[in-house]
């Protein structure tokens, strides 16, 4: 079966993020003990946009057909109102970090550039520095980003 190039790529950073077969840094080094890997995909709308729907729908009936492992799959949806909005970011932070805290998180596939630049700015805290697969972000806007 052929594997599109972005489930490649997915597989990729989740064997990055295992560590067990490729050097990755001390803070990513993770073993899966059997246990599927967590993928977080991090989406910047809200659910009710028809986007969204269509995309989530297509992004669980691709995974399962394309990645020979089952995963442990998060969906979040960031709905970021405003950049200026700095409570509401803080306590989106405190609660993505609470709830992955103790989750050796293996990527996080992130969903236009708001939740790229969010990812960016807290994948540390929040996700242990898990690697990023990240779509439906022009190539101007990932220009000049850390991403790896």
């Amino acid at each position: 079966m052929r594997r599109s190039p972005f489930f490649a790529l997915l597989g990729t950073a989740l064997a990055l993020g295992a560590g067990s077969t490729v050097a990755a840094p001390p803070e990513r080094t993770w073993t899966l003990r059997g246990e599927p890997p967590v993928v977080v995909l991090l989406f910047a709308q809200r659910t009710t946009a028809p986007a969204v729907v269509t995309m989530d729908e297509a992004f669980r009936r691709e995974i399962e057909r394309s990645y020979e492992r089952s995963i442990d799959l998060h969906v979040e949806y960031l709905d970021i109102p405003d950049d200026r909005d700095t409570v509401y970011r803080d306590r989106l932070v405190d609660l993505l970090r609470a709830k992955y805290q103790g989750q050796p998180v293996g990527v996080v596939v992130a969903v236009r550039q708001e939740a790229l630049r969010f990812t960016l700015e807290h994948r540390q805290q929040v996700f242990g520095g898990a690697p990023i697969v990240f779509v439906d972000v022009t190539i101007d806007a990932a220009t000049g980003e850390p991403v790896c």
